[in-house]
């Protein structure tokens, strides 16, 4: 069902309700229906980029550019990822680019010493 365009309360919710009744996930329903009715003409802020998305999304794209650029495998860098996973999320919340994210996650390995018995 086509999206109703209008820039009112009532026609937004009321294009997000009739996407959620179709299938759709309730962000992706709010986040077309706003599109909609910026497309209309209607005053809307656009969504904010801060962070460049969720925590998950920033490490999987770490993860990626391991793999891509580093030669790492997927397993080996999934467990980069989860082993330093406190130090992912501050990055990400400091709104740091995924390539020096992945720069900082290299060096901390690479600068890590042996554990000597």
């Amino acid at each position: 069902m086509p999206l109703k365009k209008g820039c009112s309360r009532k026609t937004i919710s009321s294009n997000i309700r009739n996407m959620v009744r179709e299938g759709y996930s309730q962000r992706q329903a709010v986040a077309a229906s706003l599109s909609t009715a910026r497309r209309s003409g209607c005053r809307i802020p656009a969504p904010s980029r801060i962070g460049h998305g969720s925590p998950d999304l920033y490490a999987s794209r770490i993860c990626a550019r391991l793999q891509r650029v580093y030669g790492y495998t997927h397993r080996g860098a999934v467990r980069m990822v989860n082993k330093h996973e406190r130090m992912i999320r501050r990055m990400h919340g400091d709104g740091e680019s995924v390539v020096d994210a992945t720069h900082h996650l290299l060096a901390k390995r690479l600068h890590k010493r042996p554990h000597h018995r």
